[in-house]
């Protein structure tokens, strides 16, 4: 998104946000203790790639993000707290 913003050519993809976090969250396992990453994937698995998981990432974008967060706070999924889409900005999609 970064390139896009600042008039860079961004190849178009059909990459979808389930194989991007399938990649990331397979690189980011060996910086995590046993517990978090498993509770990670649960959560990711039962919560949000099925919400989010088939839409192409370069179509991702921040409504899309707050809409899920909003989705998760009204089932009880999440707790409010005023850094967590902070952290799901910065920490999951630290490119955008």
């Amino acid at each position: 998104m970064r390139d896009a913003d600042e008039g860079r050519v961004v190849r178009p993809t059909a990459r979808t946000f389930a194989q991007f976090f399938d990649e990331w969250f397979a690189g980011v396992q060996p910086t995590l203790d046993a517990t978090t990453w498993q509770s990670w994937k649960d959560y990711a698995r039962l919560y949000v790639v099925p919400r989010i998981g088939g839409k192409r990432l370069q179509q991702l974008n921040e409504p899309d993000l707050l809409n899920l967060y909003g989705q998760l706070l009204a089932e009880g999924r999440i707790k409010p707290d005023r850094d967590s889409i902070m952290y799901v900005s910065g920490h999951v999609f630290p490119q955008v």
